[in-house]
C-alpha cells in the first residue's frame, strides 16, 4: 500500500489504495484467460460500432471489416485508425457529439449486443 500523492497545491492525485492493482481480477488473471476476455471485449464494441453507428459502419466498410472479420486479437489490425479530423468532421455535420456512440447500460452487462440495443445518435 502506498501513501497518496498530491500535487502542488495540496490536492490529491493518486488516492491510497487498498490493493496494488485497481482491477485485481482482470490484472492478475492468466494470459489465455485475459486474451480470450480481450477478444470477447474486441468483438462486442466492433459489433457495436458496426450496428449502432453510420460513421463506423462506413468507414470499416472503406476496408471491408464487417464484425464477424474479427476472430482473433491479430483482426485488431483490420480496423482502420479514426483520426481528430474525422471526429471533428462528423461532430460538425451532427452537432453536439457526432454520429457517436452512447454506451447502452452498464458496460459488461452483455457481452454481444443485439443491434436493437444499441444506441445512436
Amino acid at each position: 500500500m502506498s501513501m497518496a500523492d498530491s500535487d502542488s497545491q495540496g490536492g490529491i492525485v493518486n488516492p491510497p489504495r487498498e490493493s496494488e492493482y485497481y482491477a485485481p481480477e482482470i490484472e492478475t488473471m492468466p494470459r489465455e484467460k485475459l486474451e480470450k476476455l480481450q477478444l470477447e471485449r474486441l468483438k462486442w464494441q466492433v459489433h457495436r460500432c458496426y450496428h449502432g453507428s453510420e460513421f463506423y459502419r462506413e468507414k470499416f466498410s472503406k476496408v471491408g471489416l464487417k464484425p464477424n472479420d474479427i476472430r482473433s486479437l491479430d483482426d485488431l489490425t483490420k480496423i482502420p485508425p479514426v483520426t481528430k479530423q474525422e471526429l471533428r468532421e462528423e461532430q460538425a455535420k451532427y452537432p453536439p457529439s457526432g454520429d457517436m456512440l452512447w454506451p447502452p447500460g452498464k458496460i459488461g452487462e452483455s457481452p454481444i449486443p443485439q443491434p436493437e440495443q444499441l444506441v445512436c445518435r
